[in-house]
């Protein structure tokens, strides 16, 4: 989104996004010539918003590991409601 960005930062967050390396370039050059266009717009929109929800799974992740088999039922049943309701956030409905 930079007007001078990083290209190495971007690739490397591309590997680590887990696409292919032999895709990157191509990638990259078509969200500079086409960002502004709307569906692209839109999709970096829903993007970079399903980005903030998907730390929240992850946070919700590392905590039912860290309760491991001591996690009570009215805990379970407090996490799946969470994740439920990060699901109709992430799903739009």
């Amino acid at each position: 989104m930079k007007p001078d960005p990083d290209y190495n930062i971007a690739r490397t967050a591309f590997i680590e996004g887990r696409n292919h390396p032999a895709d990157i370039d191509a990638m990259m050059t078509l969200f500079r010539r086409f960002r502004d266009l709307g569906p692209i717009k839109q999709s970096v929109f829903l993007w970079e918003r399903a980005d903030t929800h998907i730390d929240d799974l992850a946070a919700i992740g590392h905590e039912l590991y860290k309760a491991g088999p001591s996690l009570t039922p009215a805990e379970r049943a407090q996490h799946i409601q969470r994740v439920s309701r990060l699901n109709v956030t992430l799903n739009g409905h």
